[in-house]
């Protein structure tokens, strides 16, 4: 855990300090590859404004949790008496990751209004950051934009299980990802792609939580021409094949797009293709896409 770039036991180099009345923004992004992160304050409400770069009606809570990739801004208004000193949490815990033994890792620090001030519940178990989620799907965006309605649905059941290459893969609908053997963006650049475009979701976030056996409704608008990765943002989880991608706007990259030099020499001397669909053919046929692996029946 890193505050400001530093961590360790020294409180000296993770210590945030108040001055009384002031409100504080903190801006708290977490980077790690596994893990989800719970921030907390004894005795200090907070207030969220902002998650993953979308400005929000403040919301009062106690607490925030963020999973990896994700970004919360909170304002946190300091107290007007300098008498104590107060621990503040962030917490890794792993109660979302199935086959990993349920622990926490727990990081504390100070909120320091005084170097002489005596600390309020640093070893207090009943500590009153509270760990309920936040519901972040309850924040109102500043910039309110009603969804347009939705052209197209594509679910995504999203399963760990061992597949018939005797693996333990993650996959979207039952497909491990491959590799392309031609770049996507050079495909669709060199054949005939479609996607249809979809709504706005009301609050925006790139990155979402979903805990297991649940599900969460997003919508977003294809707007934004290029190939993007949908993914989970847990390393291990992106090894295991957890990995799917959306074309937007293909006709308009085909129209509009030149790849540099650099891209075609890269690809020259790594061996890549520069033309065909993810298996190097022309069209939309894929004669040799991988039958497999595929998930093992009656375990």
């Amino acid at each position: 855990m890193l505050v400001n770039s530093h961590g360790g036991s020294d409180l000296r180099r993770t210590m945030l300090e108040f001055q009384p009345g002031k409100t504080y923004r903190l801006h708290l992004l977490n980077i790690s590859a596994t893990g989800m992160v719970r921030f907390g304050i004894e005795q200090h409400e907070m207030y969220v404004i902002e998650v993953d770069g979308t400005a929000a009606e403040p919301k009062l809570v106690n607490n925030v949790q963020f999973s990896v990739g994700q970004r919360v801004s909170v304002l946190v208004t300091a107290k007007n008496i300098t008498e104590a000193n107060y621990a503040y949490y962030a917490d890794i815990f792993t109660d979302i990751q199935a086959g990993v033994e349920r622990a926490v890792l727990p990081f504390t620090s100070v909120v320091e209004y005084s170097k002489n001030a005596p600390l309020v519940n640093a070893t207090d178990k009943t500590s009153t950051a509270g760990w309920d989620f936040f519901g972040d799907i309850d924040l109102v965006p500043i910039d309110k934009q009603p969804p347009p309605g939705v052209n197209k649905w594509v679910p995504l059941e999203a399963r760990t299980a061992i597949f018939d290459d005797r693996r333990e893969h993650l996959s979207f609908n039952n497909r491990t990802y491959e590799k392309p053997t031609v770049p996507t963006l050079t495909s669709v650049l060199t054949t005939g792609y479609q996607l249809h475009n979809s709504g706005l979701y009301p609050v925006c976030r790139d990155t979402i939580t979903i805990l297991p056996h649940k599900l969460a409704l997003l919508q977003f608008k294809a707007d934004n021409p290029g190939v993007w990765l949908l993914h989970c943002h847990m390393a291990f989880h992106v090894e295991q094949d957890m990995v799917a991608t959306f074309i937007e706007d293909p006709y308009y990259i085909r129209n509009g797009t030149n790849l540099p030099k650099e891209y075609s020499d890269n690809c020259k001397q790594m061996g890549i293709p520069l033309a065909g669909n993810a298996m190097g053919h022309n069209g939309p046929n894929l004669p040799d896409e991988p039958k497999g692996p595929l998930p093992l029946t009656g375990l």
